[in-house]
């Protein structure tokens, strides 16, 4: 459904602005490991999780669900709406659903480990989110050739609720929202976001 889902992206850029994005950090937690591989699917979020995984000090959570789920259940908490009552979500349970996040990520990921990464590529949508979890987090942004990502899409089977991976007008529509949106994060963001094109990787992998 393109007009909800632009709807999503237009309520995102409304609500988060450098201005509103700074009043809404006063819960995030200050801790260096979470790091966000995002992007759309097929773009290369696995092998750059790949990649960062092979460092001792990195642990690779694959795709993880917690922030996805945090702001889904946001609207049970007295029918706000999210994310334009993002000003009004309880800072306490904020921190506690950004510790339950830290404890499920580092499940299985050595004691020293100074990289926790999620490799979830929806949660380009929740970048606003992430922020107001987590005060030190890193986002890495994994771009490719959007006729790539289309024909890769489109040859695969994915979940039934990914109801855009069966046309390749609405994949591209998607590409072109998710584009729109992390230019707006690149644009108010206060977490680095790193670009990384997946041609220059697989170019050059050691660089």
């Amino acid at each position: 459904e393109r007009d909800a889902f632009e709807a999503q992206i237009d309520a995102a850029i409304a609500a988060f602005t450098t201005e509103s994005i700074a009043s809404l950090r006063g819960a995030s937690i200050r801790d260096v490991r979470p790091l966000f591989v995002v992007g759309m699917p097929r773009s290369g979020t696995t092998l750059i999780e790949q990649i960062l995984a092979a460092h001792p000090q990195a642990h690779g959570c694959g795709e993880l669900t917690g922030v996805v789920g945090i702001a889904d259940d946001i609207p049970h908490l007295g029918g706000l709406r999210w994310p334009q009552d993002a000003a009004r979500v309880d800072a306490d349970w904020l921190r506690a659903r950004a510790q339950d996040y830290l404890d499920i990520a580092a499940r299985g990921a050595p004691a020293d480990a100074l990289r926790l990464i999620d490799k979830q590529p929806y949660n380009f949508l929740h970048i606003g989110l992430i922020a107001m979890l987590f005060a030190d987090a890193r986002i890495v942004w994994c771009r490719r050739d959007p006729r790539d990502i289309a024909l890769s899409i489109f040859s695969e089977s994915f979940a039934p609720s990914a109801t855009y991976a069966t046309d390749l007008d609405d994949i591209a529509f998607v590409i072109a929202q998710q584009e729109r949106l992390m230019r707006h994060w690149q644009s108010v963001s206060p977490l680095p976001i790193v670009e990384m094109p997946y041609e220059s990787v697989v170019t050059d992998i050691d660089a």
